[in-house]
């Protein structure tokens, strides 16, 4: 409606051929050319929003396929073949969080899910998840859920009926 009506008005223009016409003719014409602009601008807008979030979808599945591994920014940059600040970045504006917490958060959320179902040795827990140190995950771990791995354990066994 807004190209209809512009383009009408310039030929009303120059059919009435008044004074100033032609300047008239030429802002409508610019004015055109600015709402062009916008359109594309927001169709590449979109554009990038979905590209970016090819790339986040991406990051998010390597993390999740490897994070009991010891994997690295690097890492993740490589396999959505992005430069590893620009990630950072992008990954921080969508989820909300640095990667680095990110994989931390899944890290705890899978030794709960462990303590809870398993009576396997914090230990173990640890080095399966990505730590290689106990004391670290156990700092870790309390940080996140004000207890210790050996105090969620407790107070989430389920008590004998």
């Amino acid at each position: 409606d807004v190209f209809a009506n512009s383009f009408q008005s310039m030929i009303d223009e120059f059919e009435g051929s008044e004074t100033f016409y032609v300047e008239i003719a030429e802002s409508i014409a610019r004015t055109m050319i600015m709402y062009i602009l916008r359109i594309i601008n927001q169709q590449e807008d979109d554009a990038l929003l979905f590209q970016n979030n090819r790339h986040f979808n991406q990051a998010l599945e390597y993390i999740k396929a490897n994070y009991r591994n010891n994997i690295s920014l690097e890492d993740i940059a490589q396999s959505c073949y992005l430069n590893k600040y620009y990630l950072s970045h992008l990954f921080t504006h969508i989820q909300g969080m640095s990667i680095g917490k990110y994989i931390q958060s899944l890290r705890i959320n899978e030794a709960m899910r462990r303590l809870r179902e398993t009576n396997d040795p914090v230990s173990l827990i640890a080095r399966s998840i990505g730590f290689n140190d106990t004391g670290h995950f156990c700092r870790a771990f309390k940080k996140e859920t004000e207890l210790t791995p050996l105090q969620y354990r407790k107070g989430a066994a389920i008590p004998p009926q």
